[in-house]
């Protein structure tokens, strides 16, 4: 039976948590979404279950307004330990993470099972006054340019159980569809990589045990006959138990390990540490895949996020960190070309800036799995015969942790991330420090990333430096941003300006000589910009895209630089 025909200008297949915070960040951004997803809810939920959120996942979703909530959930895991034969190991492990989580404000990882993380997602998604629409699948879609609305994708969808069919008219089509993409295989796009052999086992619930310190928020067990195994503290009263399906044990079980076999293991893999198992609540056997889609943008509408675009192992806790980077990216590109204010080169750089961060996670997963099971990727046969097998899996992990965290997830060059005009100390197309500032006659600090998130918006930071020094500079820079063909005209609709003065400003006109650009705060000891890499005696101005990365910086006097960058992406 054919139904009615809805419009709407985003249509995402797929209710997981990508899609769930793809959506909610259109909307917050004013852009309409429908969200189907062709499991009903209770069958979805049983679906994926990533856990681990990393401080760069963590400061987007604060920039959503989503952290608070979440950290209300979840488990906060400050620190890990290591064991083997039952003794601690220093120095060794996850602990490795920790150092390299020094730059943020989220020195920690945060457990939260994905079905709650959804919950958070749907919930603020449904605020806007929409609902998910679950048992909906795509059956096809067609691409007409002709029509002439703007409405260029007719999406198909069929109800699981009535076989209702409905058409969806968008403007873009997303596939969040996970690892078996109905959208992917539509579009005829392809998966490159590989199949490991390697199985694991994953299982959540109540356990109690004598291992030590059970709390830490991620403990690695090394064995011999179960891998590296894995325990991680969870929400609620839940931990999480991961261990290695040997070859040995795979020739035990095959590839349906029942669930009390599963137990039976974890209680082995656990030695020499007790293990009661009171409840499960989710168990998992999987073998392990290494690839990403071909194309990540295609024939101009369709695009892909998540699992759809890249799947890889749970070794590093990847899954879920790379579906935020990719929802978040894709947002603010997604509803800005809906509304007309940029060049199609900048939704196509969602493209060029994701699928190689997917590839490079795919090459650090190759080499981290192997590890965890048990095998020595060739590039470290000879640490592990001069050291042990165990060194290897610490050397990846601190070779890879600022990555892994998020926070050294870095873009290419390109029209949005410009690093000629001038070298400073953090490298556009990196994240932006979230530095300490002050507002004027406030007694407490606060952090920058709590002042520029209003979404989908740029910020452009005015360093002063010294105003001694440069106030006849600025006096300069107000008269070129008043200009008509500045920047601030011409784009004022898409950006935010602050200014950020060094020392103790009385008042804005006192520290200046004339008018904040923006806001004014304050940078008491100069440490921010210190932090950006500001010199005193000159300022700069520094661009941050919508996600908090760095664009582009300018002196005072090259003004008009960031008039032509603006200008090389946005639509006049």
């Amino acid at each position: 039976m054919t139904g009615e025909t809805t419009c709407t200008d985003v249509f995402i297949c797929g209710g997981g948590p990508v899609g769930l915070l793809l959506a909610y960040c259109l909307a917050r951004q004013g852009i309409s979404s429908q969200v189907a997803e062709m499991y009903e809810r209770k069958t979805q939920e049983n679906f994926g279950r990533a856990t681990t959120l990393y401080p760069r996942s963590l400061e987007l979703l604060e920039r959503e307004d989503l952290f608070d909530q979440m950290a209300q959930i979840g488990f906060f895991a400050r620190n890990s330990t290591t064991y083997k034969d039952g003794k601690l190991v220093p120095s060794r492990g996850w602990q490795i993470l920790w150092k390299a989580m020094r730059e943020s404000f989220h020195q920690y990882v945060l457990n939260i099972r994905q079905k709650y993380s959804e919950e958070v997602f749907r919930t603020n998604y449904e605020a806007f006054g929409y609902q998910v629409q679950y048992g909906w699948e795509v059956v096809g879609y067609d691409v007409d340019t002709s029509v002439g609305d703007g409405c260029n994708v007719a999406v198909r969808i069929q109800h699981a159980s009535t076989s209702e069919q409905r058409t969806v008219r968008c403007k873009y089509l997303v596939g969040a569809d996970g690892g078996r993409s109905k959208i992917r295989t539509l579009s005829n796009i392809r998966m490159e990589g590989d199949k490991t052999a390697f199985k694991w086992v994953r299982m959540d619930g109540k356990y109690n045990t004598d291992m030590p310190f059970p709390d830490a928020g991620a403990v690695s067990i090394e064995t011999e006959s179960h891998g590296n195994v894995l325990w991680v503290r969870l929400d609620h009263d839940a931990c999480r138990i991961g261990y290695v399906l040997s070859p040995k044990l795979h020739e035990k079980y095959g590839d349906n390990i029942t669930e009390e076999q599963a137990k039976h293991e974890a209680v082995e893999a656990m030695k020499p540490f007790s293990l009661e198992i009171e409840r499960v609540d989710w168990m998992t056997c999987y073998g392990i895949g290494q690839r990403v889609a071909e194309r990540f943008f295609f024939n101009d509408h369709v695009l892909l996020a998540g699992d759809a675009g890249h799947t890889h192992s749970s070794g590093f806790a990847q899954g879920m960190n790379t579906g935020v980077h990719d929802a978040i990216n894709l947002s603010w590109k997604l509803a800005g070309t809906i509304k007309g204010w940029y060049q199609p080169a900048v939704l196509q750089s969602y493209e060029n800036e994701r699928r190689p961060s997917a590839q490079h996670l795919i090459e650090i997963d190759k080499l981290a799995s192997a590890a965890i099971s048990g095998v020595i990727p060739p590039r470290y046969k000879q640490l592990a015969a001069e050291t042990s097998p165990n060194e290897v899996l610490r050397t990846i992990l601190e070779e890879t942790a600022p990555f892994t965290v998020g926070l050294g997830v870095d873009y290419p060059k390109s029209v949005l991330n410009h690093p000629e005009q001038r070298k400073v100390m953090i490298s556009q197309g990196s994240r932006a420090p979230d530095v300490l500032l002050q507002k004027p006659g406030a007694l407490v600090k606060t952090r920058l990333y709590d002042v520029n998130k209003a979404p989908g918006l740029w910020t452009v930071l005015v360093f002063t430096g010294n105003t001694a020094i440069t106030q006849p500079a600025l006096a300069q820079l107000r008269k070129a941003l008043g200009l008509e063909t500045s920047f601030a005209k011409q784009f004022g609709h898409l950006l935010q300006l602050l200014t950020v003065v060094p020392g103790g400003a009385a008042s804005v006109w006192s520290a200046l000589g004339g008018p904040a650009f923006g806001k004014m705060f304050i940078d008491p000891g100069f440490e921010a910009h210190d932090r950006y890499g500001i010199p005193h005696e000159t300022g700069a101005i520094i661009v941050l895209r919508p996600d908090a990365m760095l664009g582009f910086a300018a002196d005072f006097c090259d003004v008009q630089d960031v008039d032509t960058y603006f200008a090389g992406f946005c639509s006049q």
